[in-house]
């Protein structure tokens, strides 16, 4: 009897605390100094960004930096720190069912005006400049800050707010792609002059340059760049024509540039004329990709990718024959047998990997044969996904042309007549389980998310997603083998961290078919600070 009501005052008790708010008070430092900063509008919200808040709360901190806020419902708030001439990194703040954090530091870093004006070789000014502060190094940790670029004034003046540090002061953006400008007739044969990107206080390079320290408390003022001039060409044109065009159609030609080989940087669109011919101007050295692309009554029509290297010279003559668009064929079938498989209404996609205007999702609905046709594929890079699996169905393989992928397709170089084989495994197994805090308590981020990753390393065609509702989680589709799994806020996985957090996940062998349940704590992200 005395066990059974032991355990009733337990259950009271734990009831009682879950129902109660939590609370926390601090103060707000400067970071350089340590000196309690007054008058500083304290926000905290629960959400990604504040007009997504579900709860927020705030305060203004007194004369000596302290901050106090009650009667809060537990959560994972972001942290929001106002005021003039200071900045906060990301900040978050757990709070818990019925717990108090006291004397919680938060820290401001100041911000330092960096001034001066950007000037030609004649000493006038340059405006509508754009003007950025860049370390000599990125350590990790090193903050800008969100005012770390502008844009001169008619003056040519401008005005950057730092963080404490070394920097070089640059002017003139890296963008040398296509001018929208009408080029002046220029009788001396001499090309327009170009500025090219000029670090202070007028240096080609980081290495020439002079960098600035900006130091709390103090001021930076009177830097003037002075624009170095380029000798690369940027009034090129390229011409040609698109053959092929159906009667009622309207053809434009793509295209891609950058400054090196397979780094496009910008790009756009011209239109075709109804004589076939295309060309635009003012196109700096480099490289450019180009197609043309065209639609009408008789489908998509594409020409095949043509990569040229812009030099001192102008491109013309270019042909480019529209011939129906580029398509990847293939079948899905099942695991273990040449059988076409149709569960429900399967649906392949291709989609990119890579960002570009040219580039497009593209899909097939499989037929009851397990065929399909993308059509339209435009060159580039795709990821496979298949849609309309079974729940616990995954992709076992793909081959393109023969040769296995990864899911990952390579089709920069055009798509004429690739074929696609995917099986389809339909053992995949499921792993669910309770999702809960760091501290074993309910779950409170709203950016969980659970990862496995397997353990040789190599992912496969098949990632599989979890579905979290509330505090628990379920993963379907899962292939045999052997995983780490964990759990973790997902803005707090990365490059750098994703190993530390691999390192504490668990270790999951799953069977054909298999049913795993395991429940997780949220992991800690690696430079997470200790609750106060």
């Amino acid at each position: 009897m005395r066990s059974m009501r032991t355990a009733v005052l337990v259950l009271f008790f734990a009831t009682l605390l879950a129902g109660q708010p939590g609370s926390i008070d601090g103060t707000v430092v400067d970071q350089t100094s340590s000196k309690a900063l007054a008058g500083v509008h304290v926000r905290l919200y629960i959400g990604a960004v504040p007009q997504m808040a579900k709860e927020a709360y705030g305060a203004i901190t007194d004369a000596d930096g302290h901050f106090s806020v009650a009667a809060m419902q537990p959560g994972t708030y972001t942290v929001e720190l106002t005021r003039a001439g200071f900045f906060i990194p990301a900040a978050e703040i757990v709070v818990h069912r019925g717990e108090h954090i006291g004397g919680r530091q938060l820290a401001m870093l100041p911000l330092i005006p960096v001034s001066g004006r950007v000037v030609n070789q004649l000493g006038d000014p340059v405006p509508d400049t754009y003007v950025q502060a860049l370390p000599p190094v990125t350590p990790e940790g090193r903050i800008v800050g969100p005012f770390g670029s502008t844009v001169t004034d008619q003056q040519g003046q401008y005005c950057l707010y730092l963080t404490p540090g070394k920097y070089y002061v640059m002017a003139g953006s890296a963008y040398r792609g296509p001018r929208f400008y009408v080029a002046a007739i220029r009788q001396d044969g001499t090309p327009e002059p170009a500025y090219a990107a000029t670090y202070y206080p007028s240096a080609l390079d980081a290495e020439s340059a002079s960098s600035v320290e900006a130091k709390a408390g103090g001021e930076v003022a009177g830097l003037e760049i002075r624009m170095r001039t380029t000798t690369a060409r940027s009034n090129l044109t390229v011409s040609g024509t698109v053959t092929g065009i159906p009667a009622g159609g309207t053809a434009f030609v793509g295209y891609w540039w950058g400054d090196s080989p397979g780094k496009q940087e910008t790009g756009g669109t011209v239109t075709v004329g109804a004589d076939g011919h295309f060309s635009w101007a003012h196109l700096s050295t480099g490289y450019v990709r180009m197609l043309a692309q065209c639609s009408s009554s008789e489908g998509e029509l594409q020409s095949d990718l043509v990569e040229i290297h812009l030099e001192a010279q102008e491109v013309s003559g270019l042909q480019l024959v529209l011939t129906p668009a580029g398509a990847v064929a293939g079948r899905v079938t099942i695991a273990g047998g040449d059988s076409p498989v149709v569960v429900g209404k399967l649906k392949v996609w291709l989609a990119p990997t890579e960002s570009g205007f040219l580039l497009k999702q593209a899909s097939s609905v499989v037929d009851r044969d397990g065929a399909f046709r993308i059509a339209g594929v435009t060159p580039g890079r795709f990821e496979v996904r298949v849609d309309g699996l079974p729940e616990n169905g995954y992709i076992q393989s793909i081959l393109l042309d023969g040769v296995s992928s990864d899911g990952n397709l390579d089709l920069s170089r055009g798509t004429r007549g690739s074929q696609l084989k995917i099986v389809i495994g339909l053992n995949g197994a499921q792993i669910s389980g309770e999702l809960h805090d760091s501290d074993g308590g309910p779950l409170l981020s709203q950016r969980a998310h659970v990862y496995l990753e397997p353990e040789s390393g190599k992912a496969g065609p098949n990632q599989p997603f979890a579905r979290i509702d509330g505090g628990h989680y379920v993963m379907n589709g899962v292939p045999p083998g052997k995983y780490r799994l964990f759990a973790a806020d997902y803005s707090k996985v990365n490059p750098e961290t994703r190993p530390v957090f691999l390192k504490a996940a668990e270790t999951v062998d799953v069977l054909a078919g298999g049913r795993v349940v395991r429940n997780l704590k949220m992991l800690e992200a690696p430079n997470a600070n200790p609750k106060q």
